[in-house]
């Protein structure tokens, strides 16, 4: 493995991208509107699927890394926010803000302390709760519930911390990363949910629950990306071949224990390739900078001869991935030749840093420049 891994990397959204502004990069033809085609809205007609589908592309074509980052509810959606994440980074725990005209905030009793948030109005024959349950250093896990209107909240509370809810309290959404995202149609109208993956997963997909006389019932899902297994499957094959390549020289990640600083390395990998191929307006913030990665690299191949070998093998199919990317952004996007030849190296750049975080002492800095790439127009 060529690095060690100091601390576990939050990389925030900042303006990254080329020093020249790029030609204008419209969506392909055929098929036709490629960004338009994304993302997907399966399953019912119902308004608060189309708000959640306004929401979803607002956050598609933003510059924001995941798309799970809490966002700003966009024009044109009719539905009010009442409870979300606070931020992107909640490892600390207690991650939920919520509109406290629409819900309690009971202690759960926990140290460090943790809460249920209990919707204060039943809408109809049930109401809404959201336990947080603590789990250390990576953050709360959040459970939502459909509870009876008339069951009382120590009941909830308690089952809640045994894991193991009451009759009368249905589970809708267990153990989920990230809080549920809830809206209000209306004044007075009933509340309704959006899950927004796990962040484990690339380009994860949303839920949308809507009310229903004795409950909530799933609605509709928001798909942001192509069904396919690993994310650099978007991506032509020279890419996938360098990607096989860079994978080999970052280790198994066996015997770290709980920090699991390789498994979070690849998935913020897995992240920036799935950016590369669906939204290459997307901010990637790598931890070093180029003379960094390729100083530790090349002090990396010469511990084996191995390790010399795939060093060379990357350095032959790097030049192989960055022309296939660049034919990739004209074909998909209609990028102009120029314009595609300097974003591809500029992506590739970034997701072939983002493999590594060789220690320096100090915050990362000077790892990349602002993102030309024009973001959709709809």
């Amino acid at each position: 493995m060529p690095a060690i891994f100091p601390s576990i990397r939050l990389a925030a959204a900042v303006c990254l991208g080329l020093p020249a502004t790029l030609a204008c990069a419209q969506p392909l033809g055929a098929p036709p509107n490629w960004p338009h085609l994304w993302p997907r809205l399966e399953g019912a007609s119902r308004p608060e699927c189309t708000d959640a589908l306004t929401i979803a592309r607002a956050v598609f074509d933003s510059r924001s890394f995941w798309q799970f980052e809490p966002q700003p509810v966009p024009k044109g959606v009719a539905s009010t926010q009442v409870l979300q994440a606070y931020a992107l980074d909640i490892s600390g725990g207690g991650g939920v803000e919520a509109d406290k005209g629409t819900f309690d905030e009971l202690p759960l009793g926990e140290s460090p302390p943790r809460s249920m948030y209990w919707q204060k109005q039943p809408q109809g024959a049930y109401r809404l709760a959201i336990g947080e349950t603590s789990y250390g250093w990576r953050g709360d896990l959040y459970t939502l519930y459909t509870v009876d209107k008339n069951l009382a909240p120590a009941a909830v509370v308690a089952g809640h911390n045994e894991d193991k809810p009451p009759a009368g309290a249905s589970v809708v959404v267990r153990h989920e990363w990230r809080p549920p995202q809830i809206y209000r149609r209306g004044a007075d109208g009933p509340l309704w949910v959006m899950t927004v993956g796990q962040p484990f997963r690339f380009l994860d997909h949303w839920t949308v629950y809507v009310p229903a006389p004795d409950g909530l019932r799933q609605a509709c899902t928001i798909r942001f990306r192509p069904d396919v297994k690993a994310a650099v499957d978007l991506l032509p094959r020279p890419v996938r071949a360098l990607e096989a390549l860079l994978d080999r020289t970052i280790g198994s990640g066996k015997g770290e224990g709980t920090l699991h600083q390789t498994v979070r390395l690849r998935n913020e990998v897995e992240d920036s390739w799935a950016n590369a191929a669906m939204r290459p307006w997307a901010d990637i913030v790598p931890y070093n900078d180029r003379p960094t990665v390729d100083a530790g690299l090349a002090a990396w191949a010469e511990a084996e001869p191995s390790n010399r070998t795939l060093l060379r093998a990357i350095r032959s199919q790097y030049p192989r991935a960055e022309r296939s990317l660049a034919q990739y952004y004209r074909a998909r996007f209609h990028a102009a030749p120029d314009a595609a030849r300097r974003q591809a190296a500029y992506v590739l750049d970034l997701v072939y840093r983002q493999h590594y975080a060789f220690p320096h002492g100090h915050a990362p800095v000077n790892v990349a420049g602002p993102n030309s790439w024009p973001q959709p127009r709809r």
